[in-house]
């Protein structure tokens, strides 16, 4: 199959790439903290279950 030589990249396309790392925006901030304190606080409640069980 032939390549279309003639593609040009679309300007509206460059003109909205807004990305934003979401570890630098205050809401992703708060979501990487959440989910963060819930994992160490798995860990915590699984370690007294288990020794509660003993």
């Amino acid at each position: 199959m032939a390549k279309n030589k003639n593609v040009k990249p679309r300007e509206d396309l460059k003109e909205k790439v807004n990305y934003k790392n979401p570890a630098n925006t205050v809401w992703g901030k708060i979501i990487i903290w959440i989910i963060l304190f819930s994992m160490v606080g798995a860990v915590i409640f699984a370690l007294i279950l288990a020794l509660v069980n003993m």
